[in-house]
């Protein structure tokens, strides 16, 4: 028998045995398993079957308590927020750019529905197989009396962004959402009430046990919970240590909660008092999610799933594979490949990706890039001169003296004897030997070196931070000495990749494109509108360039840059590496251990309407450094333009200062925090647009 339970949650986003196949055609995940997107809402239909719906049209499906999950298609690549079920066999899913899509059979398959408009709707809520509502943007709410079929339009009277509704009949309801708002209905959404409002933190999930016991979470900590149908709400302060994203009650007493950190907290009590409970996840928990038998799952960001079958004392991590950051990938051929990243990572492939096998290394910091020379040789570096060799096809590593401890970011070989490592501090290393031996090359200039391409033994190109030169320095004797090749930016860059000996292309930070046409002598900068943090590129053809980096950012020219198209790629994580063979056949490996694969080309490009850039929802980045002192850099992203505000709050609610205030076009933006004259403690900032209010913490340590 399903349970439908009265718990309705929001996400505040920014933003998955077989690989899992997704939606934009020919991609699939290899790891890990079933997908590194993250899961924003999960409906239980019984003990062991349970829909989980995420970013880039993710949907997955158990029905063995978690043991496998099959990745379901929706054909769509918005992200989905809330997902509803109101029979074992009819459920609805909503999310970013006004999506809906339906399934008559259980989840196994979807199709798209009509009927809402474009908003972002953040959740969606059955009070039983007829009456139904959606939450979203702007104060927006549809209501359905036909069980999903049509949809009609209820005003609040609002501009919030309602982001988690409940009802505990088809008249009486609530809804949460930015600066704290509360409504309320007693006529099934005809007309709404404010019974709370103000402030600068977001109410992000509401419960209702019965009809008269109810309880609100958000990012101020604090838990508000009514015992007479929500006439009268009481406030614990600050009963949690975090933002609490979810909470679900399975009876007046016994609830669960789950937020920003990881972690679950569990109740007897009514929420009186609250036991945190270790789920062992590095990554924020979006839902919590129970069923009356003692079990349930909390899902999340970075493809994030955990079970529980003893109430919540214990949690089972569901995710086959490694969650660790992948910063390079290197094939050989279309079958044997390593991949290398934080944590001591190493892994490789014999069968094209469908499996990783992690090795063991000696010890390091994190391994930052990775070149696979042959069959049975291969060569890493990494963090403080981290630097190894192996030579029976990756599974023993030797440590290899560098002769510095400076960061090694990038290696490059043109045959079995001859490479270039380049690395911090007018660090460039070569081998003659196939990387037995490395020399430390003289002549550079003292800057930061975070990419190298060499075509020849003689021929070659440095990459990296320099106020000078604009950071491309070119060899013509194999590293001997080196010529500054002017371009016009003082901004780092984090990749350089030639075609031939005269079409290249460079990348970097705050959307910096360049590309030269005559081996560096002149590069000219690409003017593609305001975009992202540019990770890696590949040169693939003198006119084709493929350009990957923050947030799923992957855009492509195939005419020397005068056009330029998104590659969608079905993941928000960063993507630092890419591995070509051919046009139909490369590897992208990114946070959360991701590692993507297409077998036929994935997908097929389309045809920029507006900056190439622009960002598909708005996002509020985690600050970073965080902790910091005394400085911190806050990343924003803006699907649309309109007026934007940047608050810093103290953690009475008192405004600091302020950042931002100003009119901005979409894109993505960087702003940095100075905390000279703040005293040490915990700090909020806000986004604030037309449409949205986004609120996260960072932590001033002196």
């Amino acid at each position: 028998m399903m349970i439908l339970q009265r718990c309705a949650v929001t996400v505040l986003m920014h933003a998955i045995a077989v690989c899992a196949v997704f939606a934009q055609a020919g991609w699939e995940f290899q790891n890990p398993l079933p997908h590194a997107n993250s899961y924003n809402d999960m409906f239980i239909l019984d003990k062991n079957t349970a829909v989980s719906v995420g970013t880039y049209g993710s949907i997955c499906k158990t029905t063995d308590g978690g043991l496998t999950w099959q990745v379901k298609s929706s054909y769509i690549s918005s992200h989905l927020r809330s997902v509803w079920f109101i029979s074992a066999d009819t459920g609805f899913a909503v999310g970013s750019n006004g999506v809906s899509v339906g399934t008559l059979d259980g989840g196994e398959t979807w199709r798209t529905y009509s009927g809402v408009n474009a908003t972002t709707w953040n959740s969606i809520y059955f009070c039983d197989r007829v009456y139904g509502w959606i939450f979203g943007s702007g104060g927006a709410v549809k209501h359905s009396v036909d069980g999903g079929k049509t949809w009609v339009s209820q005003k609040t009277g609002v501009t919030n962004d309602l982001l988690s509704g409940v009802f505990v009949d088809k008249n009486n309801g609530f809804v949460v959402g930015g600066n704290g708002i509360v409504l309320k209905t007693t006529n099934g959404g005809n007309t709404w009430t404010t019974i709370m409002s103000g402030g600068s933190l977001i109410k992000h999930s509401i419960c209702f046990s019965g009809t008269k016991h109810g309880w609100i979470v958000g990012s101020d900590w604090n838990l508000y919970r009514t015992s007479d149908g929500g006439s009268t709400w009481t406030t614990l302060v600050q009963p949690f240590s975090e933002t609490i994203t979810s909470v679900v009650f399975l009876d007046t007493l016994t609830g669960f909660a789950c937020g920003g950190e990881g972690r679950v907290y569990r109740t007897t009590n009514g929420g009186t008092s609250w036991d945190t409970m270790q789920t062992g996840s590095p990554y924020k928990l979006n839902t919590i999610r129970m069923y009356g038998d003692k079990s349930g799952w909390a899902v999340g960001e970075g493809g994030t799933i955990r079970r529980t079958l003893d109430n919540g004392t214990t949690w089972t991590d569901q995710v086959k594979g490694t969650r660790t950051i992948i910063k390079s990938v290197s094939m050989l051929n279309a079958a044997f490949g390593i991949a290398v990243g934080e944590a001591d990572s190493v892994f490789k492939t014999m069968n094209g990706g469908k499996t990783w096998e992690p090795r063991p290394i000696p010890p390091t910091l994190g391994l930052l890039d990775v070149k696979v020379i042959s069959r049975t040789t291969a060569i890493a570096c990494g963090y403080f001169g981290a630097l190894m060799k192996t030579m029976d096809g990756g599974d023993t590593w030797t440590l290899i003296p560098s002769g510095t401890e400076e960061h090694l970011y990038s290696v490059s070989f043109v045959d079995s004897l001859y490479g270039w490592i380049a690395g911090d501090h007018a660090t460039c290393l070569k081998t003659i030997d196939g990387g037995a031996h490395w020399a430390s090359l003289a002549g550079l200039l003292a800057y930061d070196y975070y990419s190298c391409e060499f075509l020849t033994r003689d021929l070659g190109w440095l990459a990296g931070s320099s106020a000078l030169y604009g950071g491309v320095f070119i060899t013509k004797d194999g590293g001997k000495t080196w010529e500054g090749q002017y371009a016009p930016t003082t901004q780092p860059f984090r990749s350089i990749s030639f075609a031939d000996k005269d079409n290249g292309w460079v990348v970097g930070i705050n959307g910096i494109i360049f590309n030269t046409t005559n081996g560096g002598e002149t590069w000219v900068r690409q003017n593609i509108g305001p975009s992202s943090f540019y990770w890696d590129v590949k040169a693939i053809s003198p006119s084709t360039c493929w350009v990957l980096g923050l947030g799923g950012t992957s855009i492509i020219t195939t005419d020397t840059g005068r056009t330029w198209k998104p590659r969608p790629v079905p993941t928000s994580n960063d993507i630092y590496s890419l591995a070509y063979l051919d046009e139909n056949n490369y590897w992208l490996v990114g946070d959360h251990g991701m590692i993507l694969h297409s077998a036929n080309g994935g997908s097929t490009p389309v045809a920029i309407t507006g900056p190439p850039s622009v960002p598909r929802q708005a996002l509020l980045a985690q600050n970073y450094p965080n902790p910091f002192n005394p400085t911190t850099r806050i990343r924003y992203e803006l699907p649309e333009a309109g007026r934007v505000r940047m608050i810093i709050y103290n953690i009475l609610g008192k405004e600091q200062l302020s950042l931002v205030d100003e009119h901005k076009p979409a894109g993505v933006y960087e702003v940095d925090f100075q905390g000279h004259d703040l005293p040490s403690g915990l700090y909020f900032y806000q986004l604030r647009t037309d449409r949205l209010t986004q609120t996260r913490k960072m932590l001033l340590l002196r």
